[in-house]
């Protein structure tokens, strides 16, 4: 992916379009691009997939405000960051989907439990 976004810059540079100067940045600026357009395709596509669109787009307005002020886990390779993104968008959407159905459950243990 590096050697794609520096073969773009480079381009950018023979075209006149950047300076010689700009090539580094231009080539982090399009490495990152790429690496954001990938992330949010395959978040997208698995969420449409699963039928959880609704629940992807709720929890991504929140998750962004805490992933602002929180920071965030930089991976080496872009596989993992694309694993761990996924894990961690939709195991809270999981658990959500797992645990709404037994209100006893999420209710700290229902009627059968505080009636006795």
């Amino acid at each position: 992916m590096e050697q794609f976004s520096h073969k773009l810059a480079t381009m950018f540079y023979d075209a006149n379009i950047i300076s010689s100067d700009a090539v580094d940045n231009y080539t982090y600026a399009i490495e990152s691009l790429i690496v954001k357009v990938i992330g949010w395709g395959v978040l997208l596509s698995v969420a449409f997939a699963s039928g959880w669109f609704k629940e992807l787009f709720c929890y991504l307005v929140f998750f962004s405000a805490v992933r602002a002020y929180g920071g965030g886990v930089h991976c080496k390779s872009l596989i993992r960051c694309l694993l761990i993104s996924i894990l961690s968008l939709f195991l809270p959407i999981m658990l959500y989907r797992y645990t709404h159905d037994f209100p006893a459950i999420c209710q700290g243990g229902g009627d059968t439990i505080n009636n006795v």
